[in-house]
């Protein structure tokens, strides 16, 4: 099994073919969300990218991995999805 997460910042839904956008702006992402898993209504656990991907990647709010300022890192006790998937050799 392989798992692609795509995390892009910044990038309008209304802009990409796969959310209804009716010109040809992002093939390679229509066809993903197709064959793929596409979420329809997300909301971001902070109002910047840092601790967004952090709680993405850790399933715990930024008020819980307290990752909210640059050059913070992620505490070591906090499991996240790559060490999930490493465990079971997952690529």
């Amino acid at each position: 099994m392989r798992v692609v997460i795509f995390d892009i910042d910044c990038l309008r839904p209304d802009h990409l073919g796969c959310y209804g956008y009716p010109k040809s702006t992002s093939s390679f992402i229509d066809h993903c969300a197709q064959s793929g898993v596409k979420f329809e209504n997300c909301i971001a656990p902070s109002s910047w990218t840092i601790p967004s991907v952090v709680s993405l990647f850790t399933g715990v709010y930024p008020q819980q991995h307290g990752v909210n300022e640059p050059g913070t890192v992620i505490p070591e006790n906090l499991v996240s999805i790559q060490s999930v998937l490493h465990e079971q050799k997952i690529n």
